[in-house]
């Protein structure tokens, strides 16, 4: 799982209250930042390396399961806890690949509309049986087809689709039963 989905899913535990984190950890490392060099015009906004590093090393795998819901949101949790003053208006956090979702076997909502690379595949939503809703940025996902393939699957919100024709997504998604929402 690339460290982007990481901090996402994270954050997904902290606001849900099912991770406790070294908050103190995290305060020490922002007391010792040179608050003139991070709100500087080169370091203003990234990530602080040491946060990031900090919440890539802790092991998730006995959390997987209390993840039932992620949103791609530069308004999340996470970005305010490892970034001294991001605004969400760069691709610093962006997710470029779903690999790793996979383990999130308990995932039934999925808010991908922001925050995404360029021609991310699907593919890994394949083995997520529990996924009931899902809502993405049409413009930067490959392989639909993949959605027709998830059972569990009872509803698609495509944005961004202005002037494109999608019914080739679209069709076989209603056709399966899926309410399918395309703006």
């Amino acid at each position: 799982m690339n460290i982007n989905l990481k901090l996402l899913v994270i954050s997904s535990l902290i606001e849900a209250n099912e991770l406790d984190y070294e908050e103190e950890y995290c305060e020490e490392v922002f007391d010792k930042i040179d608050e003139d060099e991070v709100l500087s015009e080169d370091m203003y906004g990234l990530p602080i390396p040491e946060l990031v590093d900090y919440f890539a090393q802790l092991d998730l795998t006995s959390y997987f399961n209390k993840v039932n819901k992620i949103s791609l949101d530069g308004g999340r949790a996470i970005y305010s806890i490892v970034s001294y003053s991001w605004d969400g208006e760069d691709d610093a956090f962006n997710i470029t690949s779903l690999d790793g979702i996979e383990a999130l076997q308990n995932l039934e909502v999925l808010d991908a509309n922001t925050m995404l690379g360029a021609s991310v595949s699907l593919q890994p939503l394949a083995q997520l049986h529990k996924l009931r809703q899902v809502s993405l940025n049409y413009k930067n996902f490959v392989d639909y087809e993949v959605l027709q393939a998830i059972e569990s699957l009872e509803s698609v919100t495509l944005t961004f689709t202005t002037g494109a024709d999608v019914s080739a997504i679209t069709n076989p998604l209603v056709a399966k039963g899926v309410n399918v929402d395309v703006c």
